[in-house]
């Protein structure tokens, strides 16, 4: 499932290179994170009304990890081994760890609504998987 999930961060960056020519890393994270956030909020309607107030204290997380990732490569080039891309690996690490945590904490009974959770998860997961790929190494400590 994941190939099928990162051809989406692929498409936006063979798109794009169609449209403007060439395309950078940072374009298609920009966009994938536009795709996906809308997705982790639809998270809250599929939850038991019971762990609503849990849940989106994960889903405000993970959205707030997303939009600081979309905000640092925003403001110019993530170079490798740079602050700005230890912040990036840091933040969707964040975000892959609260993905996790969803399915893992969220107490939800309702094998229906357990699927469609764990569908919307695969799809955020495999996204931030595809950026991760792409985006430069942060600093590897000696």
């Amino acid at each position: 499932m994941t190939n099928v999930l990162v051809k989406f961060f692929e498409k936006i960056g063979h798109a794009f290179k169609q449209v403007f020519g060439s395309t950078t890393w940072e374009t298609q994270a920009i966009a994938t994170i536009s795709y996906a956030e809308p997705i982790v909020i639809g998270i809250l309607g599929f939850v038991d009304p019971l762990a609503v107030p849990f849940v989106t204290g994960i889903i405000t997380a993970i959205v707030a990890s997303l939009n600081t990732v979309k905000s640092v490569v925003q403001q110019g080039t993530v170079a490798p081994g740079s602050p700005a891309s230890a912040k990036v690996a840091a933040e969707l690490d964040s975000v892959k760890a609260n993905l996790a945590a969803l399915l893992a904490d969220a107490h939800i009974k309702n094998s229906e609504k357990v699927a469609q959770i764990t569908a919307a998860v695969n799809i955020v997961d495999g996204e931030v998987d595809a950026i991760l790929g792409q985006a430069p190494a942060p600093a590897v400590s000696a």
